[in-house]
């Protein structure tokens, strides 16, 4: 099983159920500070595709999905595909970019992660690759010529979550992003793809997030 040098950190902290049962106020404080602590990071980013740096946006998804009460059904560990074109610069710069800041973001909750960079293809090919890497949630970058609609089918059949930080990305179905307001980071979520990929989101995480309706 993936294990990572920080590891030991957690064994110090007791087992899965003790860590389990970290409140949820506190992980709810500790995402209102990251949001403080981002919004400074948005500053010249807007009018890009993504407004919120990479890294921001990977900080975001650990923390985001820390907030799904059915995240056991992800077995021991969570394996994240990040959904790229090789072609397109702005997407192979994001996936490069998230696969770099997915060291400094090796677990969400007690879970490990492992990061897999996939490469966009037709939805057949996208589908068995997914499957293939068994692959939990999927990071989607900035698409060029892609039907996102394609994508959200092929995630929804499989029941995975998934993010973005494409706010548009969001309203045509994938089930969380990041976007922003000015300079300060936005937690987005699609509250029926979540249900649709089988999240449970807890309560705090809706309270600080914006929901965002299917186009």
């Amino acid at each position: 099983m993936y294990r990572s040098p920080g590891h030991s950190r957690y064994a110090l902290e007791g087992n899965r159920h003790t860590l389990r049962v970290k409140s949820s106020h506190t992980r709810g404080a500790s995402l209102l500070l990251a949001l403080g602590l981002c919004a400074v990071l948005t500053r010249g980013a807007v009018g890009q595709e993504m407004s919120v740096p990479v890294p921001t946006q990977v900080s975001f998804l650990t923390r985001m999905l820390a907030f799904d009460r059915n995240l056991d059904r992800m077995g021991e560990g969570i394996v994240v595909g990040v959904l790229y074109q090789q072609r397109f610069r702005p997407s192979l710069n994001a996936k490069n970019a998230v696969l770099a800041a997915g060291h400094e973001h090796p677990w969400i909750a007690d879970l490990p992660v492992r990061y897999v960079a996939t490469e966009m293809a037709d939805s057949a090919q996208l589908h068995r690759e997914l499957v293939r890497h068994g692959i939990d949630v999927l990071y989607v970058t900035p698409l060029r010529a892609v039907a996102v609609e394609d994508v959200v089918a092929v995630c929804r059949a499989l029941r995975l979550l998934s993010f973005t930080g494409v706010p548009e990305y969001v309203r045509r179905g994938l089930v969380m992003g990041v976007g922003s307001r000015g300079e300060r980071p936005v937690m987005l979520v699609n509250l029926g793809a979540a249900r649709a990929s089988g999240a449970e989101l807890s309560s705090e995480l809706l309270k600080l997030a914006r929901i965002v309706e299917d186009r």
